[in-house]
Formats: structure tokens, C-alpha cells, sequence
């Protein structure tokens, strides 16, 4: 079949039309196994890392594209694939199918034959992968076809995200090098500094003394305010994710019956909601990331109250749309991390948790007490619940972060007074 698609601009407008011709992969009779068909894609905290080693090194982040990249992979001899001609096809025949000796769109196997291929790329010009993210390459570039030639004066780092990819190097040659080397084997295009990517916009800002670059997804924040008809709300300038005085585990359960349609169209509606709000804390957004984990745990039935509660983090989103992570060289400072357990009191969960300041902590420090519950006592529901972070800077920046709840504690262990960690 034909699909015809229209690609998007950092601000959700149509930018241009797009047609391709995709198989039909729910009629392949071939049961593939989840391995067999896997591809993986870059972390968001691997993209951010990225960024915080280039500006680090006063160095823009670069952006390719290779083009068509599903009809670029090889089938194997193995996997005979026939397909129907697109219907209205003039040159095809009445009784003519197609043997493909290409994967196409649609198959089930298309993501996986890609990623071999750009691997096998990569791999032949000098890049590794990393342990933790196979989708993060770096290394010394070398022409596969002249083992002559000496490696790169300088490594290179780049993410892959299908057919995306973000790479820089300290040294401008090695990045033209490794351009071109990239051009002889595979169709891409090359476009630059990055300004928009896996729907975040880059604002970079060069001087002579140093780099700072902006990551925000303003144009989607807007998009999910417009989506639940929120735009028209006056922006709150001191607005906060939490509704004062209402910690959200103390909102009643829903009474409605799982069945009825005030409850199914409610849980619709907050399942979009506090999935988008999941995207903006996994990308830009670290100051969304606890209250995400916090109404997370009522997607299966939400309330009306959970609901609210909801839509009062999209106020918060709508007063703050412009928040990103901003990165500059101005900092000098290596890598450091800071583990976080909110205490009993519970301040955090309603105001920005800070790291230490550095005159009480070392570039590698890690924290942790002992709550008693991650909610007032007065409305705690689930004792044993608390509330834990952990998040990393580089480049002035936090580049990873995790917001997490712990289900249960030792009594002992809530009981115990604050005690550092090893």
C-alpha cells in the first residue's frame, strides 16, 4: 500500500508531505521472535550526554539524515519475501507480484536489517559502541578502505536514533572525515548544527569565550495545553506541579464502576495526559519527573480528583512551556551526582529539591535517609511508600535523572535516623 504522511516542525506544523510505499506486515506469516525483530534507539540521557561532551568541548552538536533508511537493508537469502504491487499501479501487471530483494517499510524484520547494516557502518570506520547504549558510538575514524591510513588525530561521538544521528568531534577535520567516509556507503544527508531533534529544539549560542545551548520542547508543551483546550488559562508565573494543601495520594479512589463510560473516557483522557507529561520529564522536563511518578500510579483508575490533579500539572506546564536544560562550557566542573531521598516532612515533594551546595559535597557524592512515608503523615494512605531521586550534572547541566517510588521500607529502617551512604 501507499502511505502518505506529513512531517512536522518544532512547533507541530506541517512542514511537507512525504509518500512511501510500506508492506503489509501484519498479513507476514513468519512468527519472528522479539529479538529477531528488535532495533534499538538512542536514551534521552545518552542525547544529553552528548550535548554536555560537546558544549564541554566548545563544539556544536552536528545532525544527519539517511534517507530511505528501511529500503536500505538487505534480505537474506532466507527470508523470501513476495509482495502485491501498490494497487493503481499502472505498470504492474493483472497477476504480477513482486519478489523483493530489499526490506521495505511494514516488514516485521525492517527495523532489525537497518540497524545491522549502520552498525556494520560504523563499527567498519572505528566507532564502538557503548556498553550501556548500543545506539552511542565513539572511537578513532579510519577509511575501511585504506588500512594505511592513520587513525583520527581526534574521537568522534555520535547517537543513532534509526535513521537520525547527532556526532561531534574536538577536531572539525575528523567530523568532515567522518562525513565523508559515511557518504561512500550509505545515503544521507548532512544538515549541520542540530536545531531540532526527537522533537526537541536546540538554541545554541556561540562567543568567543563559550558555548551554551537551550533544550526545550516548547512547540509540544503548547500542542498538549491546546489538546485539552487549556490555552486559554492565564499563565500563573509562581505556579508550581502540586495543588496546594492536596497531596495527591490523599485523593479519594474512583467510585465508578471500571465498565462505565464516565470512567473509560476518563481514563482515556488521563492515560494521554500523564503519558505526554512522561515524555517532557524523560527529555527536557526534570522538574515534571516526580509528580509524573506520582500519578502514574493511578493510571488504571483514575478519579476526578486525580484528574485535577492532572490538569493542574498541565497549568504548570502552561505557565512554564519555555523550561528546558541549558548547557554551558562557562562550567568546568567533572561529572558529579547526587542520590536523593526526600525526609519525612516531605518538602521536596512540593518544591524543587537542590542538590548540596559544593562546599558540602565532592564531585562523586551520593545521599540517602531513612522516610518515614513520602506524604504528610496526616494523609499518608501507604506507609511504606516513599519517594527517591538520582541525577547527574555535567556542563552545568543534569544530563540524567530518576524519580522513582519505593514501595516499601523496613520499619526499622523508617524508624532509623538520618545516616549517610557509603
Amino acid at each position: 500500500m501507499c502511505v502518505l504522511t506529513i512531517k512536522k516542525d518544532e512547533q507541530l506544523l506541517p512542514l511537507r508531505a512525504k509518500s512511501r510505499i510500506v508492506v503489509l506486515g501484519n498479513r507476514e506469516t513468519r512468527d519472528w521472535s522479539k529479538s529477531d525483530r528488535f532495533a534499538p534507539v538512542l536514551r534521552f540521557d545518552s542525547l544529553r550526554f552528548l550535548v554536555s561532551l560537546a558544549v564541554q568541548h566548545r563544539r556544536g552538536l552536528k545532525q544527519g539524515d539517511c534517507k530511505n533508511a528501511f529500503c536500505q537493508g538487505i534480505l537474506p537469502p532466507e527470508e523470501v519475501t513476495i509482495v502485491r504491487p501498490p494497487s493503481g499501479d499502472p505498470d504492474a501487471g493483472k497477476d504480477e507480484y513482486w519478489l523483493l530483494q530489499k526490506t521495505l517499510y511494514g516488514l516485521r524484520r525492517s527495523p532489525r536489517h537497518w540497524y545491522e547494516k549502520i552498525d556494520s557502518i560504523l563499527r567498519s570506520l572505528g566507532l564502538i559502541p557503548n556498553a550501556h547504549d548500543p545506539c552511542f558510538y565513539t572511537g578513532f575514524i579510519h577509511d575501511p578502505h585504506n588500512h594505511s591510513a592513520p587513525p583520527s588525530s581526534a574521537p568522534l561521538s555520535i547517537g543513532l536514533y534509526v535513521d537520525d544521528f547527532v556526532y561531534f568531534s574536538e577536531d572539525p577535520a575528523v567530523e568532515s572525515l567522518f562525513e565523508r567516509l559515511l557518504q561512500e556507503q550509505v545515503k544521507v544527508d548532512f544538515m549541520g548544527l542540530v536545531e531540532w531533534f526527537l522533537g526537541i529544539h536546540f538554541s545554541w549560542r556561540f562567543t568567543p569565550s563559550k558555548v551554551d545551548v537551550h533544550l526545550n520542547q516548547t512547540g509540544f508543551a503548547a500542542h498538549l495545553v491546546e489538546q485539552f483546550f487549556r490555552d486559554t488559562w492565564e499563565p500563573t508565573p509562581t505556579a508550581t506541579p502540586y495543588c496546594s494543601g492536596v497531596p495527591i495520594d490523599s485523593i479519594a479512589d474512583s467510585s465508578d464502576d471500571d465498565d462505565s463510560p464516565s470512567q473509560l473516557r476518563r481514563t482515556e483522557a488521563y492515560q494521554s495526559l500523564i503519558g505526554s507529561i512522561g515524555w517532557l520529564a524523560t527529555a527536557t522536563r526534570p522538574d515534571l519527573a516526580p509528580v509524573h511518578s506520582f500519578l502514574s500510579s493511578y493510571n488504571s483508575k483514575p478519579s476526578t480528583g486525580h484528574m485535577k490533579a492532572a490538569l493542574h500539572v498541565l497549568h504548570y506546564i502552561h505557565s512554564t512551556h519555555n523550561y528546558g536544560i541549558h548547557f554551558t562550557s562557562s562550567d568546568t566542573d567533572p561529572i558529579h551526582t547526587f542520590v536523593h531521598f526526600p525526609d519525612s516532612s516531605d518538602v521536596e515533594a512540593y518544591t524543587d529539591a537542590k542538590p548540596p551546595s559544593p562546599s558540602h559535597s565532592s564531585p562523586l557524592t551520593s545521599y540517602s535517609d531513612a522516610p518515614a512515608c513520602s506524604r504528610t503523615n496526616q494523609s499518608c494512605r501507604y506507609l511504606h511508600e516513599g519517594n527517591a531521586g538520582w541525577c547527574s550534572f555535567l556542563a552545568h547541566a543534569r544530563f540524567f535523572h530518576v524519580s522513582t517510588v519505593q514501595l516499601s521500607s523496613a520499619v526499622s529502617f523508617r524508624r532509623s535516623s538520618l545516616a549517610p551512604a557509603g
